[in-house]
């Protein structure tokens, strides 16, 4: 064995390794289980409460997700019980399904094992990764989708009915699955129609396309045409789509939100997304340069479309939407790094390939000091209530908690048989708290859920109420906090009050 292939073969182990740390992250993420937030509680009272019937019409409290990711999700609830643990399987076999799929994906479309290996090691500990890997929501799936679509679609052999038959089906499954679907199904569709079609004269693909076509119209009919929340999900999302005009303001904040949110891979630490969009950039040169148009095109392609559709107002732009984007911006910027580290050893001096590793393992360094991850810690604080509420207490819920709430009072029923009042406004409202607060009599414990640091947050946080109620002769008589969400036991002074 030679020198060089003994580094390679322990720089491959060690990419493994980071691999296996990955998965492990997330598994133990998953058990840590923190509390549901609202938006993971407000779906997950639609799943726990509706039947499968009426998981088809529209949502309660304006959610909105895809049928089959739904229906899943009743499935292990009714086996399971209505638990995070129940409620959070799904995106976690689904987050498990993408490393395996990632990993074939990665061979198949850039080549290399080395090179392949560092894309999966990267996306394996990804903050992105680790956190939806055990978020009630379809983000996860659409992940494995776009993977599995993309995979399917490389693989194809015309000639072979069952690679057929599983292109077809593929496709045709995941579009009741995953929102963005659509999307990388019409970049691998193109792709498939080019290269089989217009170039060899094999009309045999045309058959799965047809089948994909079909269940989308059919999906589209049933559950988007004239769908109840068409209106609020647009006026929702309407920041995270194109601004088409002369206001240069509008358009930077686009394009730097969109870039914060494709190549930020840590948590409310959005400066560091430069090094990884520098990298990406000449990930795409190394594309360009090698002429590896094929890769070029299933990495930027699904992002340009996106992009398009965003102006055309039919898909935002935003965050959680582009999720199934990161595989691909993971290979890009894994090219880069490769491309970076040769130009270095060509050029200026020789490095060893545990540079790599370095920065792959650098990758996910900084958001382990916040690991586990939490984000609104309800169950915390009504566990703390529930434990030092007296007879004649009351309990008051602002409306940023009020679903979160909703979900662990009814599964645990801990604070049955106290008086409950919950807030009607989502934000902390003083104008529309302060009547019912007054009309409260004896000890009333405050419950607030909000999201640090985030504009978001800002008219969510406690704050304000708080001042208010100094100001208005309440004593705060204790607080506790918790990562998002926080708990103030307050009751009015005599003396004030008479």
């Amino acid at each position: 064995m030679t020198i060089a292939l003994f580094k390679e073969r322990n720089f491959a182990n060690a990419l493994r390794a980071v691999i296996a740390v990955g998965i492990l992250l997330a598994i133990y993420q998953y058990f840590f289980n923190r509390s549901l937030w609202i938006d993971e509680a407000s779906l997950a009272l639609n799943i726990i409460n509706k039947s499968f019937g009426e998981l088809l019409q529209p949502l309660d409290y304006r959610q909105v997700a895809p049928i089959g990711f739904l229906y899943v999700e009743k499935i292990f609830v009714n086996i399971f019980g209505p638990s995070e643990y129940a409620l959070r399987l799904f995106p976690l076999l689904s987050f498990l399904g993408s490393v395996y799929l990632f990993s074939k994906l990665s061979r198949e479309l850039i080549g290399g094992t080395l090179l392949a290996l560092a894309a999966v090691a990267y996306f394996s500990i990804n903050v992105r990764s680790v956190y939806f890997a055990s978020e009630v929501k379809q983000y996860s799936t659409e992940v494995l989708m776009c993977i599995a679509i993309i995979l399917s679609a490389l693989k194809l052999a015309p000639e072979d009915k069952k690679s057929l038959l599983l292109f077809a089906a593929v496709g045709s499954i995941s579009i009741w699955f995953s929102s963005a679907a659509v999307i990388v199904l019409f970049v691998s569709g193109l792709y498939v129609l080019y290269k089989y079609v217009w170039t060899g004269r094999n009309w045999r693909v045309i058959l799965p396309v047809v089948c994909w076509v079909v269940s989308f119209v059919a999906y589209y009919f049933l559950f988007i045409y004239h769908h109840a929340h068409t209106d609020y999900m647009h006026t929702w999302w309407s920041r995270w789509f194109f601004p088409w005009g002369t206001d240069f303001n509008k358009i930077y904040n686009f394009f730097h939100s969109g870039l914060l949110s494709i190549f930020s891979f840590h948590p409310r630490r959005y400066y560091v997304w430069v090094f990884p969009a520098c990298v990406a950039l000449l990930g795409l040169t190394y594309l360009i340069v090698e002429r590896r148009y094929k890769e070029l095109y299933f990495i930027v392609m699904p992002g340009f479309v996106h992009l398009i559709l965003s102006s055309l107002r039919l898909y935002p732009f935003a965050e959680r939407l582009m999720l199934y984007l990161m595989p691909l911006t993971i290979l890009l910027y894994t090219c880069g790094l490769f491309y970076l580290w040769r130009i270095v050893n060509e050029k200026i001096v020789k490095l060893p390939l545990g540079v790599i590793l370095g920065v792959v393992v650098l990758g996910f360094v900084p958001w382990l000091v916040t690991y586990p991850l939490e984000r609104q810690e309800m169950r915390s604080s009504i566990a703390m209530i529930s434990e030092k509420i007296e007879d004649g207490d009351n309990v008051y819920v602002f409306g940023g908690g009020k679903r979160s709430f909703q979900y662990y009072h009814e599964r645990d029923a801990l604070l049955a048989g106290h008086h409950i009042v919950v807030a009607k406004n989502y934000i902390v409202n003083v104008e529309a708290s302060a009547p019912e607060l007054v009309s409260l009599t004896g000890n009333t414990w405050l419950v607030f859920a909000f999201h640090k640091g985030t504009k978001r947050g800002e008219i969510l946080h406690p704050g304000p109420m708080i001042d208010w109620l100094v100001a208005d002769g309440y004593s705060i008589l204790s607080e506790q906090n918790y990562t998002g969400s926080r708990v103030y036991k307050i009751r009015k002074n005599v003396a004030e009050s008479n």
